[in-house]
């Protein structure tokens, strides 16, 4: 359920930024915006998935850890790369599309984690 809120959220957001970046950069500008929708998306699923898995458990902070590499470095790291090996993601603005949408999905995936984590302790409560 949680990463199908979080899916729905991106696609509501691609037709936004993809138009966005046409505008600016033509077809490069969709690319670039699919390519950051799924490294943002990608991320913050591994990260869901992450939290939910190690929550209760011994390694809860390693999974916290974890889901928070998947959340921040991944696509800080893919966005470094991108604009730097591809020059038509570069002209698509490939990086400011990965800000965007990772603030979109930061939000949300937090979101969802915090309700997986209090559904969770109510369970046990």
């Amino acid at each position: 359920m949680c990463c199908a809120v979080l899916t729905l959220a991106v696609i509501m957001a691609l037709p936004l930024v993809g138009h966005y970046l046409y505008l600016r950069s033509g077809i490069n500008g969709v690319i670039a915006t699919a390519v950051a929708a799924f490294v943002c998306w990608s991320g913050a699923v591994a990260a869901l998935v992450l939290t939910k898995r190690f929550h209760g458990s011994e390694n809860a902070v390693t999974g916290l850890f974890l889901a928070m590499f998947c959340r921040t470095a991944f696509p800080l790291i893919a966005a470094l790369v991108l604009s730097n090996t591809s020059r038509s993601l570069a002209e698509g603005r490939v990086f400011g599309a990965i800000l965007a949408f990772y603030l979109l999905t930061l939000a949300v995936e937090t979101a969802l984690s915090v309700g997986v984590l209090n559904s969770a302790e109510d369970k046990a409560a």
